[in-house]
């Protein structure tokens, strides 16, 4: 398995596909890894070149003695440095849920061009500071209690939230699957993800949308109403986006219609390579 280090930090990833192809980098949400993507990855790497990587706190990638790694900032360093060793000049950036959130950060802040963003059920922040100090003092004791009564416990609270009910009609495999990657994880890691990196320490990044003029593609689950609002409510500010909503589908879209999103991506990618060919734009 390739891994990098990158600033005292053994930044664990993926990276599969044609060279010269598109390249997408993909960005898995809270108690996630890499592989939550192997689906996805296997329907499109034989024509897209494809990065996965395993965000701080998470996976095989390590960080317990940088905590300046887990905040956003510093998940987005350290993407802009793997990108830059891997000699991946641009892309187009999909993250879901807390990777979203990462994406967006990224692509507002970077200095490297980016080819287009894909948010999945990812949000701008909290606009409210009241409301983003509420959240934080909850994710401090997600973090506290997480730490306190281990992984396992704190994975079956987690998936019992009302946000994931839908993926009770997923076959026995496939959660069993999410579950066993989870527990591959450490929990003080991924406390310490949670505090720095939870919807409660994000900056709001809602009044900076309108200035992000690359192509953005918002997917939602239809029965996800918090974060389909949401992703109308991007849809509306940005200059560029394109918004699909899964039937059927809750929060995680690519786990519960994985084959719908691999189609939505690569629909996505290929207009992108299209418009860039019409521009005279070498792919």
């Amino acid at each position: 398995m390739p891994s990098l280090l990158i600033d005292d930090c053994e930044l664990a990833f993926d990276d599969s596909g044609p060279r010269r192809a598109t390249t997408l980098v993909l960005l898995h949400g809270f108690l996630g890894c890499k592989e939550d993507w192997q689906t996805i990855r296997a329907a499109l790497d034989r024509r897209l070149r494809i990065v996965a990587m395993d965000l701080p706190g998470h996976g095989r990638t390590r960080a317990a003695h940088f905590p300046q790694h887990y905040s956003i900032d510093g998940i987005c360093r350290l993407l802009d440095a793997l990108l830059e060793r891997l000699g991946v000049r641009d892309a187009i950036v999909v993250g879901y849920s807390m990777g979203g959130r990462v994406a967006l950060a990224y692509a507002l802040h970077s200095q490297r061009p980016l080819r287009g963003l894909v948010l999945e059920s990812a949000s701008a922040g909290l606009a409210d500071p009241l409301q983003r100090r509420l959240r934080a003092d909850e994710d401090q004791q997600r973090a506290a209690a997480l730490e306190r009564h281990g992984l396992r416990t704190f994975i079956a609270l987690w998936e019992s939230q009302p946000l994931f009910a839908t993926q009770a009609a997923l076959a026995p495999s496939t959660r069993e699957l999410q579950r066993d990657l989870r527990l591959r994880g450490d929990a003080r890691e991924l406390a310490a993800s949670l505090r720095a990196a939870g919807a409660g320490a994000q900056p709001w990044f809602g009044d900076r949308l309108a200035t992000l003029t690359l192509p953005v593609l918002l997917i939602c689950g239809a029965l996800d109403p918090k974060f389909s609002t949401i992703a109308e409510q991007m849809f509306g500010v940005l200059p560029d986006a394109r918004r699909l909503c899964a039937d059927g589908a809750g929060h995680n879209v690519h786990l519960e219609k994985p084959d719908w999103f691999a189609s939505a991506l690569g629909a996505f990618a290929d207009e992108i390579a299209s418009n860039n060919d019409n521009q005279g734009v070498r792919p």
